[in-house]
């Protein structure tokens, strides 16, 4: 092992290095093609550790989160980390174990005593360790440029305001949104409920007369937030309540946070409302008229107006004993004998200090650097064995009792439970539930919106869990930056303490404590002193899950859509959950400063379409069009290993890097069939191309088809044209016959002469008298050179003398024509178009000089030729 310079005694590197020589350490390399739009480098660490996973690498600081390369040049998912999502970090120097084994083997340890630790407590349930060199100036360097970001003084100074994405991911106006949604809640539509889809035997749906929209009125008394800072600035409440009472009741609630509509039952009218806590006083000493008014008002009548108003359930989320607690502190809950038709239900749900504390119990059971191996390796590995394939019992047995300990199950069957309860009462009493705890703004919205995930299909699915989260959570003021631990409106939540350079020595990373903070003030610790800080929203995210898991058909997002929009939520990277209250979103104007969650998950999983891992591959719209009304007993909730173990176990920890099957990373129903999916979405692209194939093959055979078609046409009409100009041609055969003239046909030389020499074809007429086919002159009809066709003079001794020749001048003695002179048709008129008489009759006495023999009149003589006259059935006649 080579050792650097500055170690102190007894100190050595945790790894071991090849020696190589050395050179100058390439600092600030580029490494923008890893950085989203407007992030910033601020801080580099060169030859840093991931000790949870034994990789070697280099870590940054930007603007926006904690990036971890692997020697690869690939981010390592589990070492990245948005600043918002850190919960709170140190530097620590810390023992190694005492035993050595080789790194990367199949058991993953440490060598050294003594190792320089950064640690990381992420709100996502990780817990990083990054090793340094020692004495290394890097390790503050990027502790310092990392809180400078995460202890953000203001609002503005987080990484949402200067993400520069396109004005294409701004949120719109959530005010209209949440109008619309008032719309569809008072109109009915799109609201399926009319009757439970897992109900018993026993319970039966009402079916009383609902009341119209006529009942309801959207308020306006709260517009410019001047009567509730918390409240949205309209509210449905009855119309039988004016807005003068109204800011009657608002200074009789804690708050000013009246109870207001926030979902009505399409079928039988009944409706759930939300308020804080009334200032009743000790012993219910004080009332209000006009909250009594408004309270019935929720009451519609089950019928016509004559008969009797419905009952109102108050569920009231506290313990009884608090809410008791509360009244002598000016709170409480209503009296019955106050407000008539109403019954109050305690529902016992504990505060959001008890969920801190429990969800703190709940990280040290699943944490891998736990209180067992605090010593930088995996807390999977206990006593040099495997906790998950081969730990003792004892140690299994003792993690399921810290689990149960931790009462983090216990509080979300809770909550699970009460929710169905509420769902039970308006559907199968027709009855109004109000719901309210101290403030109205935790438990009361974590119930509110599972009753309504319950009641309403709309809201199982993707637009319609927008909505919800719109209305119930971010509208009715759930205050996201205590609970999350971000910068506020008015300021920020951390201070920083003891960023010294001799961090103390311990024997293992410091823990945090009940407080949410690091229970030691050690230098070079980041310490939260918020203390209203609490895992409310994570902790109704994994009651979805549970439902998702319980009626997996219901729900068109999955489990995975869930976890990447918690974390989105923590991240700071998106505008929409900064802040306390729609008030202040408007003030810091945030839907046209800051990037919409909603549109970013929207784009993300319109590009895979239907396979994408947020929809849900078992999710059936026509199977659950009513209310879901589990039974307690199914409610029965297990540990959201999607989210909560998908740390736990990194890929590089399992036996021969192997992921490990039935976590959240794969091996459940929704995968497979995500997987079934993926794979038939395969088999329909090859379907779908070969049918195009197959389609292009038929349209070219069709057009083969025309094509062929086309062409027999033409040699149809190639085989008329030919047959007319067979017939053409044997009538002009008979008549160059009857003319007695020889065709011949030649090559044509340059300058348009002929020669005589070169004849290609030559045929005397009056030798072809049956024109059969065999007879045809062969003559090659593809030859491209120029022909010359000539008729000739036949060189008959008998036709001579009474024959004129081819353009030979009429007046010309017969005696100057030579056989075998050139005919001059076509330029010229044939000679031979008139009668072969001609010449007879100018010369009627030569005619009667004539003798006629006795031998004219001889059979054997007849058709015969006498004294240089041709019989008349010699004579060539031309038609």
């Amino acid at each position: 092992m080579e050792n650097y310079n500055g170690m102190g005694p007894g100190e050595s590197w945790p790894l071991s290095w090849t020696p190589v020589e050395k050179s100058p350490v390439k600092r600030n390399k580029d490494y923008s093609y890893l950085l989203l739009p407007s992030e910033l480098m601020i801080a580099e660490g060169l030859a840093v550790v991931l000790v949870n996973m034994d990789i070697a690498g280099t870590v940054l600081v930007t603007n926006y989160r904690l990036i971890f390369i692997g020697e690869d040049g690939k981010v390592v998912p589990l070492g990245t980390i948005p600043l918002g999502t850190i919960e709170n970090a140190q530097l620590s120097t810390v023992k190694g174990p005492q035993q050595s084994t080789p790194r990367n083997a199949a058991r993953v340890g440490y060598r050294g005593p003594i190792r320089h630790l950064l640690e990381v407590v992420g709100k996502d349930m990780r817990k990083i360790a990054y090793c340094f060199r020692p004495n290394s100036e890097q390790r503050e360097s990027v502790f310092k440029a990392m809180t400078k970001f995460l202890l953000s003084p203001t609002l503005w100074d987080l990484y949402a305001f200067s993400s520069g994405l396109p004005p294409a991911f701004q949120s719109g106006d959530p005010m209209s949104r949440l109008h619309a949604e008032y719309t569809r809640i008072l109109t009915g539509t799109d609201n399926k409920t009319d009757g439970p889809t897992n109900t018993s035997g026993s319970m039966r749906s009402s079916t009383p007369v609902k009341p119209g929209k006529s009942w309801w009125r959207i308020s306006e008394v709260n517009l410019g937030y001047t009567m509730c800072a918390t409240y949205p600035s309209r509210l449905i409440v009855p119309c039988s309540v004016s807005d003068e009472d109204i800011q009657q009741v608002m200074s009789f609630r804690a708050r000013a946070r009246i109870p207001a509509v926030v979902w009505r039952h399409g079928g039988n009218g009944a409706v759930l409302a939300r308020s804080a806590q009334p200032l009743v006083g000790f012993l219910h000493s004080t009332r209000s008229p006009c909250d009594e008014k408004l309270l019935a008002g929720l009451c519609p009548p089950l019928g016509g107006s004559s008969s009797p108003p419905r009952k109102l359930y108050v569920a009231d989320a506290r313990p009884r004993t608090n809410a008791i607690a509360n009244g002598a502190l000016g709170g409480g809950t209503e009296s019955p004998a106050h407000y008539p038709h109403i019954e109050v239900v305690f529902l016992g749900i504990e505060n959001i200090h008890f969920m801190r504390e429990s969800f703190t119990k709940l990280r040290d059971y699943l944490d891998t650097h736990g209180s067992a191996s605090s010593d930088g390796s995996s807390s999977l590995l206990r006593a040099g064995d495997w906790a998950w394939g081969g730990a003792s019992a004892s140690s299994m047995a003792s993690a399921v009792t810290a689990l149960g300990q931790s009462g983090w199950l216990y509080y979300v069957h809770t909550i699970l439970s009460n929710a169905a309860w509420i769902a039970g009462r308006v559907v199968m009493e027709g009855a109004s539930v109000l719901v309210h705890c101290s403030d109205g703004w935790d438990r009361t919205t974590q119930l509110i919106s599972l009753a309504q995930i319950l009641l309403d299909p709309y809201y199982r699915t993707f637009r319609g869990f927008q909505a919800l989260v719109e209305k119930d959570w971010l509208a009715f003021g759930h205050p996201f930056a205590d609970r999350l631990g971000v910068p506020t409106f008015t300021g920020g939540n951390y201070t920083v303490e003891g960023l010294g350079h001799t961090p103390s020595e311990s024997s293992a990373p410091v823990r945090n404590g009940p407080s949410s903070a690091f229970a030691s003030s050690a230098p070079g610790a980041v310490r939260v002193t918020n203390n209203n800080e609490s895992p409310v929203f994570l902790q109704w995210a994994d009651c979805v899950a549970q439902l998702i898991r319980l009626y997996p058909r219901a729900f068109e997002f999955s489990l995975a859509f869930l976890v990447e929009f918690f974390d989105s939520v923590l991240s700071c990277r998106f505008g929409n959950f900064l802040c306390n209250s729609e008030k202040e979103r408007v003030q810091a104007n945030i839907s046209d400063s800051t990037a919409d969650i909603w549109t970013y998950l929207e784009k993300a999983r319109s590009g895979g379409r239907a396979q994408h891992e947020h929809y849900n591959m078992l999710y059936e719209a026509g199977k659950h069009t009513g209310a879901l009304l589990p039974p307690a007993a199914a409610l029965t909730p297990s540990l959201w290993t999607e989210f909560y173990l998908r740390w736990s176990c990194p890929y590089g920890l399992n036996f021969k890097g192997c992921m490990p099957t039935g976590w959240g990373q794969g091996g459940d129903i929704e995968n497979e069939a995500r997987k079934s999916a993926r794979s038939m979405s395969v088999l329909k692209t090859g379907k779908e191309r070969a049918e195009m194939k197959l389609l292009e093959a038929q349209i070219t055979k069709l057009a083969l088809e025309e094509q062929l078609k086309a062409e027999r046409q033409q040699k149809l009409a190639a085989i008329t044209e030919a047959g007319q100009a067979q017939q053409e041609t044997a009538a002009l055969r008979r008549v160059l016959q009857a003319m007695g003239c020889k065709v011949r046909i030649s090559k044509a030389h340059s300058g348009g002469n002929y020669s005589e020499g070169e004849i290609l074809y030559e045929e005397d007429i009056e030798d072809k008298t049956d024109g059969s086919p065999h007879d045809q002159p062969d003559v090659d009809l593809n030859r491209t050179e120029p022909l010359a066709v000539s008729i000739l003079l036949e060189g008959d001794s008998t036709a001579f003398h009474i024959r004129r020749a081819c353009g030979v001048d009429g007046a010309l003695s017969c005696s100057n024509v030579q056989t075998g002179d050139v005919c001059k048709w076509p330029q010229g008129r044939c000679a031979r178009l008139g009668s072969a008489f001609l010449g007879l009759k100018a010369d009627f006495q030569a005619l009667q000089q004539l003798s006629i023999l006795d031998c004219y009149f001889d059979p054997e003589h007849k058709g015969s030729t006498s004294s240089g006259i041709a019989t008349s059935s010699q004579t060539p006649v031309v038609t």
